[in-house]
């Protein structure tokens, strides 16, 4: 069992232990709770360019392709008849994040694949995707990159795997041709408006 297992076991145990102390009393259980799940939330962030970690090398899924990224490297290129999409998020909640799904609003074929499935406070996961170019589904993809805009969907629980979130990341190309993160948006499951949400970015 790796550090970052353990503790998604420690927060779990926690939770249990809150919920004893406080069923004595309906009214502080609701109350325990909330103060509980703020305690262990996760949240994605954009990774500074500032950053200090060093650059690290990630796969592409299906093509096979490795490219190293510097950490706030977001990636939009095309090689050996694939197109690749990259960009990695930063955990700055208070609580461990555990990577649930991933996806593209754009929809059509996009195989996704992630550095890693628990990401711990203040660390980094980067998120890759690749489409063939002659893949029969690969037209929506390649049409929204055409546009220069696609959005990225990453889902993600707690560490007690009670609070669902999930996450748009606005990619655009700006005049300059290249791709960034415009806007981030966190969502809980089933709710329709995001409860957080980044200014928006056209740089």
């Amino acid at each position: 069992m790796t550090a970052a297992e353990r503790e998604v076991e420690l927060t779990r145990g926690n939770l249990e232990a809150v919920e004893r102390q406080a069923a004595a009393s309906s009214g502080q259980l609701a109350l325990a709770q909330e103060a509980f799940e703020a305690s262990v939330i996760p949240i994605l962030a954009e990774v500074p360019e500032s950053s200090p970690e060093p650059a690290e090398e990630a796969r592409y899924p299906g093509s096979g392709y490795r490219q190293t990224f510097l950490p706030a490297q977001v990636e939009v290129s095309d090689w050996n008849g694939s197109q690749h999409i990259s960009i990695a998020l930063r955990n700055v909640g208070n609580g461990i994040a555990v990577i649930t799904s991933l996806g593209l609003t754009s929809g059509g074929f996009a195989e996704g694949a992630f550095t890693r499935k628990i990401v711990p406070v203040g660390e980094i996961v980067r998120f890759a995707f690749a489409t063939p170019f002659d893949h029969p589904d690969a037209g929506p993809v390649l049409t929204s990159l055409k546009a220069g805009t696609i959005t990225i969907v990453v889902g993600y629980d707690d560490a007690t795997g009670r609070q669902h979130l999930i996450e748009h990341a606005d990619l655009h190309q700006n005049d300059l041709g290249l791709w960034r993160i415009r806007q981030l948006s966190v969502y809980r499951r089933g709710e329709p408006e995001p409860f957080l949400r980044s200014g928006p970015s056209d740089a």
